[in-house]
């Protein structure tokens, strides 16, 4: 932990931007024996658990009469602003290139990759939900992973922590949200068609390398 602080503060100096901070979670404990569990690893001397001296302090936003501790500390790397910004010095430095990547022209021998001229010992594909349809990982038993999330407004709730109770609680104080608008089950990422991303308020594009090399394939085998 300390040495993500100090390597997450020292990328965001280099930068000019806040790459980490710090926002503890308070743990409201949903029956006794939890409460016990959290209330030993205290007294094992567990450095990251801590009591809480204000049990009352949230009774106004939620119900917890098993009481509540606090996990510190916490920290939250900001990568919505870390990412762009990291990007923009891979581009100042030529280090990062910005083409459609063509998996016809990757010629994969026994101790070393090459792609258009680049040499390296290892290639890291980072293709999200495409990898499905990449041939090297086709033997790979991939599953669609289901999540949910609610964006809801609590007048009051103190932001500086982030509220554990049987899921997570993460204030968004001064964050704008995002709008995804998607014709089907959002959450089936086989079947689900995303139309339109609004992103602070602005659409944004949704071609990417992905919609390019799916077109590409598409009509090259003539599936059309």
């Amino acid at each position: 932990m300390p040495f993500a602080w100090k390597a997450y503060n020292e990328i965001g100096e280099e930068l000019g931007v806040t790459a980490i901070s710090q926002k503890n979670i308070i743990d409201f404990f949903p029956n006794p024996f939890m409460r016990e569990n959290f209330l030993s690893k205290i007294g094992t001397g567990d450095i990251y658990v801590h009591t809480y001296p204000e049990q009352n302090n949230f009774n106004n936003f939620f119900n917890y009469e098993f009481g509540c501790g606090e996990i510190r500390p916490v920290y939250t790397a900001h990568l919505e602003t870390l990412l762009p910004h990291w990007r923009k010095q891979l581009l100042k430095s030529e280090a990062l290139l910005e083409k459609v990547f063509d998996l016809d022209k990757l010629v994969v021998e026994h101790d070393r990759i090459n792609y258009e001229g680049i040499t390296a010992d290892k290639i890291i594909f980072c293709d999200g939900t495409a990898s499905f349809d990449n041939p090297f990982f086709k033997q790979l038993p991939f599953a669609p992973n289901k999540g949910e999330s609610l964006l809801v407004e609590i007048p009051g709730l103190p932001t500086q922590w982030v509220y554990k109770k049987s899921m997570l609680l993460a204030p968004m104080e001064g964050k704008d949200a995002n709008i995804v608008i998607s014709e089907g089950d959002i959450l089936d990422m086989r079947t689900s068609i995303i139309s339109a991303v609004f992103i602070q308020g602005r659409k944004v594009s949704l071609e990417n390398k992905q919609t390019q090399l799916y077109k590409r394939y598409m009509a090259k085998y003539g599936l059309k």
